[in-house]
């Protein structure tokens, strides 16, 4: 595509995909409510999964979309700054991106709120005790996108992967605009990019000023959304 960067790639063995994005939102429940309605089927309902905010989340088909409404700071208008990546094993993950000049801080993520289990699909006798939810590697190092890695225990795997809802149209391509391409694409594609064989969704780098990398555009094949003037610095087209 013309004036765009692909994130073509090489083989990258401990990456499987690209999971989910995060889409900071002013308000969540009418972020949440305006794409189930649209028939984009709920992955999780909204709840304080964050310690600092809410978070939803839905399947836009073989990635979920997850809205976030932080306690402090909410954007006056929804944006997407964060890619997540599924690793095939966190710790080879990790590995490997601190070989390429971004050293990884691996965390647990862990919930103890029986109600909030509930919510994300654990039996009531589950929800009796703490449960592991995910593992993660942050980037501690100078990135030109915000990206983390995200390891979810298994049976959150089962209800969140894109086996769940494989009906859907998959996505087909994620634009993210950046103030430098040329040379981001560079490191962004050392760091994470994939053969199309294993992406399953295209990612592409173009040109947008601004302070900070952003997903602009999402395509698939359902074609255009319609959101009805929602607030947004980003397309479904």
């Amino acid at each position: 595509m013309e004036g765009m960067y692909c994130l073509s790639g090489t083989d990258r063995p401990w990456l499987r995909r690209l999971d989910h994005l995060i889409c900071e939102v002013p308000d969540i429940e009418d972020a949440f409510e305006r794409f189930v309605d649209l028939g984009f089927p709920v992955a999780w309902p909204i709840g304080r999964f964050w310690p600092s905010g809410r978070t939803a989340g839905v399947a836009l088909g073989g990635i979920n979309l997850e809205f976030l409404q932080s306690d402090m700071g909410a954007p006056e208008v929804a944006c997407i700054q964060t890619l997540v990546f599924e690793p095939v094993e966190l710790e080879i993950a990790a590995a490997r991106l601190g070989e390429l000049g971004v050293p990884m801080r691996l965390a647990e993520k862990r919930e103890g709120n029986s109600e909030l289990l509930r919510l994300r699909g654990f039996t009531d006798r589950e929800a009796e005790v703490e449960q592991l939810i995910c593992r993660n590697a942050y980037p501690e190092g100078e990135i030109p996108i915000d990206f983390f890695l995200c390891e979810y225990v298994p049976p959150l795997y089962k209800r969140l992967g894109p086996q769940m809802f494989p009906a859907l149209a998959p996505l087909v391509e994620v634009e993210i605009s950046t103030p430098n391409p040329a040379t981001d694409w560079m490191q962004i594609n050392a760091l994470f990019g994939l053969p199309e064989a294993k992406r399953g969704v295209e990612l592409v780098l173009s040109e947008e000023p601004g302070e900070r990398a952003e997903v602009t555009a999402i395509r698939s094949d359902r074609g255009p959304l319609d959101l009805e003037g929602w607030p947004s610095r980003f397309q479904f087209v």
